[in-house]
């Protein structure tokens, strides 16, 4: 009797640098030896701040305790390690950024192995020349993409397919280093490579992106994931022994950042999950059968691009004053009146002002359906860009420091004192404030052709 042909993938965690249990990784590699790993390395849920000024939200010590586990476990054992979106973003930056951390792994555990790295960042002079051809479609209700925009963004990633991936594992790497990719490629890669469905690739894939986050874990840490791909269906199964998988927590995560979870849209098609079905095998393994790919009339990429707003300043303070929590709103309204006047010689447009207010609304902002103020205190953060960072500090201190702080209002017993405790000193956090202005479609005729591919020895 030949046995069925399959393949396995064991997903470390949900991202880099947040931390998986090393203990469970290593048994299930011990105990049901995968064919490669797999580990997303960034996403843009921090913000456009980390693209625009080329710096990676992942801290250089938590990458490399998670690097450090995978690569001692899959390259003395000559298991392929994929690794998509490179420090956080994808940009070259954040490229160089994740091979450096690797580089100094190797050397401290005399390692020595190939690195195929996969740039993603858009040359943007090229792409001023593909808008003017009109081959760049907006993502919902962004405006057309001009050559304006483009010279704004400090830094341009495309979303790659799995194409890239796939050409990368041809040069024998041990290490796929992806920067900015769609989640579900480092899952889907290998698989396709070797001659695995299509559509059951990329949906094992975009089920185990996250991680343990498609299991129900029975401990509190993140813990490992394998995805083990036959003919006809794949498994979802947890390494942890005392964890599960059922067919709730596989379909909740199939919704996780989908418009239409039975019709998942991505480079060059879309995963269909209309016959999918769902099966629980035993009680910690699910089954999933029945899933194809669609493919696309058109081979789209999604580009991403940051651009420079202004510079901003934060302070953080708390207020326990009833009478001011019954009037925080007036109170508010107020001091951006008297702030306007302050600096009346200043114009408008030069600063903005923003107030997140924790206990009343700091979560929802205007879409809080909680109108009335239930809380003893409140946590105000007062958020001030300005064209310069001398302007923000100067709005935000008088906005905080001066106005709030030392305000007369209807009620007050405290005239002298002051009426916010601030969380710390100095009062003012500085930082650069960017903006998503690119989220357009990019159509390809070639998916790999934005993508350079370099291999590096290392170790």
């Amino acid at each position: 009797m030949v046995a069925q042909r399959e393949i396995r993938q064991i997903v470390c965690g949900g991202c880099l640098g947040y931390g998986f249990d090393k203990d469970i990784f290593l048994a299930g590699i011990g105990r049901k030896r995968p064919d490669y790993i797999t580990y997303d390395c960034g996403s843009t849920d921090p913000g456009p701040y980390y693209l625009g000024e080329g710096v990676c939200y992942i801290p250089k010590i938590a990458a490399k305790i998670d690097l450090d586990i995978a690569l001692s476990a899959g390259i003395p054992n000559k298991i392929p390690v994929i690794l998509t979106t490179a420090g956080g973003s994808g940009a070259n930056v954040h490229l160089n950024f994740l091979l450096n951390v690797i580089r100094e792994l190797a050397k401290e555990r005399n390692l020595r192995f190939k690195v195929a790295t996969i740039g993603a960042e858009i040359d943007k002079e090229w792409l001023k020349r593909e808008a003017k051809r009109q081959v760049i479609q907006p993502l919902g209700p962004e405006k057309p993409l001009t050559v304006q925009e483009i010279d704004r963004s400090t830094r341009i990633v495309a979303q790659m397919g799995v194409e890239p991936i796939m050409k990368a594992l041809e040069t024998g790497a041990e290490v796929i280093l992806a920067g900015r990719a769609c989640d579900e490629m480092a899952g889907c890669a290998l698989p396709m490579l070797k001659g695995f469905d299509k559509g059951l690739a990329h949906h094992m894939g975009k089920i185990l992106e996250c991680g343990s986050q498609c299991i129900e874990r029975a401990r509190g840490r993140r813990s490992s994931v394998f995805g083990i791909l036959r003919e006809d269906h794949f498994l979802i199964e947890p390494a942890d022994l005392e964890s599960k998988a059922t067919v709730e927590s596989v379909t909740k995560h199939c919704a996780y950042e989908e418009r239409n979870p039975v019709y998942i849209e991505g480079p060059g098609g879309a995963i269909d999950a209309s016959d999918a079905k769902f099966e629980q095998l035993n009680d910690r393994v699910v089954k999933v059968s029945g899933t194809r790919f669609k493919k696309a009339d058109q081979y789209t990429l999604k580009l991403e691009g940051a651009a420079f707003v202004g510079y901003r300043t934060i302070i953080i303070g708390g207020n326990r004053s009833q009478e001011m929590i019954d009037i925080i709103d007036w109170c508010l309204e107020d001091t951006i009146a008297k702030t306007h006047d302050f600096f009346k010689d200043v114009p408008k447009e030069d600063y903005k002002i923003y107030f997140h207010v924790y206990g009343k609304n700091g979560v929802m902002g205007e879409r809080e359906p909680v109108v009335k103020t239930k809380s003893h205190e409140l946590g105000i953060v007062t958020e001030v860009v300005a064209k310069t960072q001398d302007l923000a500090d100067a709005v935000a201190h008088f906005v905080a420091g001066t106005r709030l702080h030392h305000m007369d209002y209807p009620g007050s017993l405290n005239r002298s004192c002051g009426n916010m405790a601030f969380m710390s000193s100095p009062l003012e956090f500085q930082n650069k404030a960017y903006e998503f202005n690119i989220h357009h479609l990019l159509v390809v005729d070639d998916p790999c052709a934005l993508f350079p591919i370099a291999v590096h020895q290392v170790g």
